[in-house]
């Protein structure tokens, strides 16, 4: 049986969160995971926002709120989280989401 990739782990999570768009980016701005399309450039802004949080002294996770809806964004063990909400922002989203991006990593370097 042919394991999920990470865009399909990402997709199912944003839909069962009912998330409006996810993103996972490296350091460097460049998309890992997203259920987005078009996903390059909030990849590249959203890391930015991020650094410039974490330099401001924001810690690393913080919400901005917009027009119709929130920007959940968090930086963890080099690893970038940008995620869209209508809804009420929660912390655990990032958390599990990051722990289900940390587990696939894992499994695809340590195949079985």
């Amino acid at each position: 049986m042919k394991m999920p990739t990470l865009n399909e782990k990402v997709r199912g999570f944003a839909e069962n969160r009912n998330l409006e768009g996810v993103v996972v980016a490296s350091e460097e701005g460049l998309p890992l995971a997203s259920n987005l399309r078009e996903v390059e450039e909030k990849a590249a802004f959203g890391v930015q926002e991020i650094k410039k949080g974490l330099l401001d002294g924001e810690g690393d996770y913080f919400v901005r709120a917009g027009e119709g809806g929130s920007k959940i964004l968090c930086q963890k063990e080099g690893l970038y989280y940008i995620l869209y909400s209508r809804n009420e922002p929660d912390e655990r989203d990032v958390h599990e989401l990051h722990q289900l991006v940390a587990q696939d990593l894992r499994e695809r370097r340590n195949p079985k």
